[in-house]
């Protein structure tokens, strides 16, 4: 089977998590899959016949309606997958750089609209999946994770314990949460 994935941001956690390591895990069972990004800018774009020629397409938050003709016609020769791990109907301006784009009526209209043509859509948590219920009935939970070798890496040796975190703009309260509590080491 042949799988291509349009993946939201070039690099990032959601690139990794999210498209990289499911990329990976789908290979690993045969399958032909392709990770690229969506961004025009970058990729410059796929044909209609080179995503045609797929048997799956995954899109991750397809949300420009210069896109959504291409959606609509792919669904006659390709299973299409909607993926997000976050609620873009829900942003809160603390989170400006989503806000600026998902608070906007044309790219919540482009997103529903992907969501609403989609065979399944693939989200992150239950919460999530609800939300998403919404506009599509076939929403299944693909949870963040990250490897178990992760936890056998060397921890760095210093005067302080290190503590590392990624993640965009969404995240700022959650820091807000621990800062702190972590000031104190």
């Amino acid at each position: 089977m042949r799988i291509v994935y349009f993946n939201h941001n070039v690099i990032g956690t959601g690139t990794y998590l999210r498209a990289f390591r499911l990329a990976c895990q789908v290979a690993r069972h045969g399958h032909d899959v392709t990770v690229r990004s969506s961004d025009l800018a970058v990729m410059g774009g796929a044909s209609r016949e080179e995503m045609a020629a797929n048997d799956v397409i995954v899109a991750q938050r397809w949300d420009n309606h210069a896109g959504l003709g291409t959606w609509r016609r792919l669904k006659a020769t390709c299973g299409l997958v909607y993926e997000t791990d976050d609620d873009l109907f829900s942003v809160e301006p603390v989170n400006w750089q989503a806000y600026s784009k998902y608070s906007r009526a044309d790219v919540q209209d482009a997103s529903r609209h992907s969501l609403e043509v989609a065979d399944l859509v693939t989200v992150s948590t239950p919460h999530l999946a609800e939300v998403m219920s919404a506009y599509n009935r076939n929403v299944v939970v693909l949870p963040n994770s990250i490897p178990a070798s992760v936890l056998d890496l060397p921890a760095p040796h210093g005067d302080r314990p290190a503590i590392g975190w990624h993640g965009g703009a969404s995240h700022g309260l959650d820091i807000q949460i621990v800062a702190r509590p972590l000031r104190q080491f």
